[in-house]
């Protein structure tokens, strides 16, 4: 007997409205799907009932705590850029140093 088995790279999808809500593809059962979500530590998959450690949770902590950082990161970038363009404008950034 064969089974079937789903891709390589498992398809995650962020839950809309949640914090840190996911549906993760069983990387066993194509068409199945596990619930995660990260800030509870919680998964809807075997393991996870049993209240064990599963790559479902593992995997969406990875993209959860990525996601937070690329976030910071644009919004640091654009706070940076908003500074400078400010220091440029500013009538003493036109003006010589003063002796």
């Amino acid at each position: 007997m064969t089974r079937e088995r789903a891709s390589d790279d498992p398809r995650i999808t962020c839950l809309e409205g949640t914090d840190g809500g996911f549906l993760v593809e069983s990387h066993t059962r194509p068409g199945l799907e596990h619930t995660v979500h990260v800030p509870e530590g919680t998964c809807s998959c075997e393991a996870g009932q049993y209240g064990a450690q599963c790559w479902h949770l593992d995997l969406c902590r990875a993209v959860y705590y990525w996601r937070r950082y690329a976030r910071r990161a644009r919004l640091w970038a654009r706070r940076a850029a908003r500074r400078a363009a400010t220091m440029a404008d500013s009538p003493q950034a036109s003006s010589p140093p003063k002796e």
